[in-house]
C-alpha cells in the first residue's frame, strides 16, 4: 500500500460532472507491505517519472516484489 498526496484536477471524469482524483507518484512516501500473512512498513520512491519504484523497509534493506501478480493500492494522504 503506497501512501501518496492526493489532489483533484480540473478534469471532469463523470457524466454527472464529478471531478477525477490524481496522486503524486513522483514524491515518494510511506508504504506498507503485506506478504504471506505478514506486514512490514517502509518507504517508496522513484528517481523520476520514467524510473521504476524503489521499495525500502524501515529496517534498511531494499526489497523486490514477488514474481507474478502483485496488487498495489494507492491511498491518499
Amino acid at each position: 500500500m503506497l501512501h501518496a498526496a492526493e489532489f483533484v484536477p480540473s478534469i471532469v471524469e463523470a457524466v454527472g460532472g464529478g471531478l477525477g482524483r490524481d496522486f503524486d507518484l513522483e514524491a515518494g512516501g510511506v508504504a506498507e507491505f503485506y506478504y504471506q500473512g505478514k506486514m512490514a512498513t517502509g518507504h517508496w520512491s522513484a528517481a523520476d517519472r520514467s524510473s521504476p519504484f524503489v521499495f525500502k523497509l524501515d529496517s534498511g534493506p531494499t526489497i523486490t516484489l514477488p514474481p507474478n501478480l502483485v496488487w498495489v493500492d494507492v491511498v491518499g494522504n
